[in-house]
C-alpha cells in the first residue's frame, strides 16, 4: 500500500458494498490534495471544453465539463459563464463569480477526468484505488472516475439514478447532502426521475461535510441536492461493469479502416477487391503491430488502475537527480522475441531486447518501492542506450521520481 491511504478494515467489514455511509475523514486517514490542485484541474478541463468548443481542440471522452442552469443542462455546451476562467485566482473568486451570474438561480458544473490534467490528482487516484482494491480483496471490472461537482442547486438535474460504481466523496465546501436508496426501490421508482419526493422518507441521508467521506455502493439510487450553499465534492468512483470487448474492437476497427482506406477508386468493391481486403485483414490481425497494439491498451489498462488515461507526463530527469521507485512497471515479451513491452502508470514502450536491458529491468524490479534505486542499477544507465531510453521513459511516466 503506498501509505498516502489507510482504510481500516471495519469499514470493509461493515460498510463496503453493503449500505451507504458517512465516514470521518481521520477514521481513514485520507490525505486529500488541497482545493488549490483540484481547483487547477478543473481550470485546465474548463479551457479545454471552450477550446473543443471553438473549434481550436479536439473532443476528449476523460477529461470535460457540463453545465446546468436551473437544473437544465446547458447544450450542447457549458454555459460560458460557468466555465473557469484565467481571472480566477482562487476557488473562491470562481464561486462567487458564478453565484452572481446566477442570481438566485440554481446552477452547478461538473468536471470531468481530474486525473488526466494533473499528475498529483491521477497519483491520488491511483494509489486510493489500490489501496480500496487491497483492502477489498477484489478489483471492480470497470473503469475508474475522478470528478468533481460545484454548485447551488435542488437537485441533480437527471434526478435520483444509478451510476454502477461504488462512490466515494471528498468534500471541499459543504452546503450538499446525497439522499440513497438500495436497489430494490428502483421497482417502484423507475429510475432515473427527478419524481422522488415521496421516497425521501426512506431513504439514507448522508450530510457531505468537509470533515468526512461519504461512501455508496454500485446499484444503490441516489441524487444529490445543494440548497444549503455553494458546495464542491469530488468523487472517486469505481465503476463494475466492464466493456474490453468495446476497445479490443474499437482498436481491431481502425486496423480495418486503416487497410479500406487504401482502396484508391472511391468506389464499390467488386468480390475479388473483397478479398483482397479480407487476406488484408487476416495478415493485419496475424501481424505483430496488431499484437503489440492490442497487447498495449491492455497493459496500460492494467496499469492505470483502470483509470482510462496515463499519467500525465512529467519533465525529463534533471542532472544530478536521486531517482526513487514510485511503483513497478509491467513486462511483457512479444511472440517474436525481438521485442519487449514495458507498461508503468498507464502508458507503454517497445523496445528491442537486449542484455542489458533485461538486467536493468530484473535490478528494478527487486527494488522496494519508495527506494532509491541502487548506484548499481543507475549506473546502467549512463553504459547503455536501451537502459537510458527506458530510464527518461519511467521518469517522465511518474514510474521513477525523485
Amino acid at each position: 500500500m503506498s501509505g498516502a491511504v489507510a482504510i481500516p478494515n471495519s469499514f470493509f467489514e461493515d460498510i463496503w458494498d453493503r449500505r451507504a455511509a458517512v465516514v470521518p475523514r481521520a477514521q481513514l486517514s485520507v490525505e486529500f490534495p488541497d482545493e488549490a490542485k483540484v481547483f487547477d484541474a478543473i481550470k485546465v478541463i474548463g479551457r479545454r471544453t471552450l477550446e473543443q468548443v471553438e473549434g481550436r481542440g479536439r473532443k476528449d471522452s476523460v477529461a470535460n465539463m457540463v453545465s446546468a442552469l436551473d437544473n437544465k443542462p446547458s447544450n450542447p455546451q457549458p454555459e460560458p459563464h460557468l466555465v473557469p476562467r484565467e481571472s480566477d485566482r482562487r476557488l473562491t473568486d470562481y464561486l462567487e463569480r458564478c453565484a452572481s451570474f446566477a442570481s438566485g438561480r440554481s446552477w452547478a458544473t461538473a468536471f470531468f477526468g481530474l486525473h488526466k490534467v494533473s499528475p498529483e490528482l491521477w497519483d491520488f487516484a491511483k494509489d486510493f484505488v489500490d489501496d480500496v482494491v487491497a483492502a477489498a480483496g477484489r478489483r471492480p471490472a470497470g473503469r475508474v472516475d475522478f470528478d468533481c461537482f460545484v454548485g447551488r442547486y435542488e437537485k441533480t438535474h437527471v434526478g435520483a439514478h444509478i451510476d454502477d460504481a461504488h462512490s466515494f466523496g471528498f468534500n471541499l465546501r459543504g452546503g450538499k447532502q446525497l439522499l440513497t436508496w438500495p436497489e430494490a426501490f428502483d421497482a417502484t421508482m423507475r429510475t432515473p426521475t427527478t419524481d422522488y419526493e415521496q421516497y425521501r422518507s426512506e431513504s439514507t441521508v448522508l450530510e457531505c461535510d468537509p470533515d468526512v467521506v461519504t461512501y455508496f455502493p454500485a446499484r444503490e439510487i441516489h441524487v444529490a441536492e445543494s440548497t444549503a450553499g455553494v458546495s464542491v465534492n469530488s468523487n472517486v468512483a469505481l465503476f463494475e461493469d466492464v466493456n474490453h470487448h468495446d476497445r479490443l474492437w474499437l482498436q481491431t476497427r481502425r486496423e480495418i479502416e486503416a487497410i479500406l482506406s487504401r482502396n484508391p477508386s472511391g468506389k464499390g468493391l467488386n468480390s475479388a477487391e473483397v478479398y483482397t481486403w479480407l487476406d488484408g485483414v487476416s495478415q493485419a490481425a496475424a501481424a505483430e503491430s496488431l499484437e503489440l497494439k492490442l497487447l498495449s491498451a491492455a497493459l496500460c489498462w492494467t496499469t492505470s488502475g483502470q483509470l482510462g488515461c496515463a499519467r500525465p507526463e512529467a519533465p525529463a530527469a534533471p542532472a544530478g537527480s536521486q531517482p526513487h521507485k514510485r511503483r513497478e512497471v509491467v513486462v511483457a515479451a512479444t511472440r517474436s522475441g525481438a521485442t519487449v513491452l514495458i507498461s508503468g502508470n498507464g502508458r507503454a514502450a517497445v523496445l528491442d531486447t537486449d542484455p542489458a536491458l533485461s538486467a536493468f529491468l530484473e535490478g528494478y524490479g527487486e527494488t522496494a518501492v519508495g527506494d532509491r534505486l541502487p548506484a548499481t542499477l543507475t549506473a546502467k544507465v549512463d553504459r547503455s542506450p536501451a537502459v537510458a531510453s527506458l530510464f527518461q521513459a519511467l521518469w517522465t511516466w511518474g514510474v521513477v521520481t525523485a
